[in-house]
């Protein structure tokens, strides 16, 4: 008895369509690429950002997306999903800013941020790491597209002082006119910093609401009318003017005087003093008089800054100032100044 099937019978060949369908669906169903490499992309990473120096690298890698927050990498694709940690530094995904892409590609700080490092009451590293910070804000925890090709840089930015001119009045002398007490200041003390090695001339011009001129405006002389009012202020000034020779009839004239100029030299971190007590203009000798409020206007380099001060206790900063670096990577808080190159060291990535 035969109990072999014919080999066209039809059950045959359903059977043998079944198991090539199966086969084919295993086939399908095996991965076509392998998965992301995370860990070889954060050692790419960490060749730049672990330098001692500035470095830049670039790195191929296989992936659809990539996602880097703080000092963690993902990278996935339709195989699946890796990731990997940084043992240094956390870096800064810059796609976006065009400024900071265009530092990954190889310009130099110097060059991108001239025009903030030639500004005098502006620091270029802090407005670098206003751009820092906003870059992290938009790209960190973000899965972005991959481009197949990551570069890396690492930036050394050294930080460059504000300058600032901050002022208050001082030295200050109690004066009575007929009813009217006032208290009038004698000097201006200008304490100011970051104008660095090379010499700045800064012209200061101060002016106060005079306490005399209706009082006096047009008496044939000034000094024979405050002489006594002024007390040991005046006596000094005119003593100074006429050796005391004549303490009742000084050869020039005394003048009140409400507005002053003073020209100075700034070069790194002091104090200066305008002095306002009394001015020399050839035969005629001025007297400060000016009282509250006092306007401060210092020029210098181009640039113009003026403050009001209101009153005995009050003082100004004449010039807006910039965060100071040191304070905006403390905000930050993950950037840092290296102690050895005395600047501050950030890896940026284009991604």
């Amino acid at each position: 008895m035969d109990w072999e099937a014919p080999a066209d019978a039809w059950y045959v060949w359903v059977a043998v369509a079944i198991v090539s369908f199966a086969m084919a669906g295993i086939v399908l169903g095996l991965p076509t690429a392998p998965p992301p490499d995370a860990d070889g992309t954060a050692n790419a990473i960490e060749e730049t950002s672990g330098s001692s120096y500035e470095a830049a690298s670039t790195y191929g890698y296989d992936a659809d997306e990539i996602k880097i927050d703080g000092t963690t990498i993902e990278l996935r694709n339709e195989e699946g999903t890796d990731r990997s940690s940084l043992r240094y530094e956390q870096v800064v995904v810059v796609n976006g800013d065009d400024r900071l892409e265009r530092l990954v590609y190889g310009e130099t700080f110097e060059e991108e941020f001239e025009d903030e490092i030639d500004e005098p009451h502006e620091d270029a590293a802090t407005v670098f790491m206003d751009r820092l910070a906003a870059a992290e804000e938009d790209n960190a925890g973000e899965w972005l597209t991959a481009s197949e090709e990551l570069t890396v840089r690492q930036v050394a930015v050294e930080p460059n002082e504000v300058r600032d001119i901050h002022v208050e009045a001082t030295d200050h002398q109690t004066v009575d006119i007929i009813t009217d007490e006032y208290t009038v200041p004698r000097k201006i003390d200008a304490s100011f910093s970051g104008f660095g090695d090379e010499s700045t001339d800064v012209h200061y011009t101060v002016t106060g609401t005079s306490i005399v001129e209706e009082e006096y405006d047009g008496s044939s002389s000034f000094w024979s009318e405050v002489a006594d009012t002024f007390s040991d202020w005046v006596d000094s000034a005119r003593c100074w003017l006429s050796d005391c020779e004549d303490e009742t009839d000084p050869e020039d004239e005394l003048n009140p005087l409400y507005e002053t100029e003073r020209e100075w030299t700034h070069r790194g971190t002091s104090t200066q003093y305008v002095h306002l007590d009394y001015e020399y203009r050839g035969e005629d000798e001025d007297v400060w008089v000016g009282d509250y409020p006092l306007t401060v206007t210092a020029e210098f380099d181009g640039t113009t800054c003026s403050a009001t001060l209101d009153s005995s206790s009050d003082d100004a900063h004449l010039c807006p100032l910039g965060t100071d670096s040191e304070e905006r990577a403390d905000e930050l808080n993950w950037i840092e100044l290296n102690d050895e190159t005395e600047k501050y060291h950030v890896t940026l990535v284009v991604v």
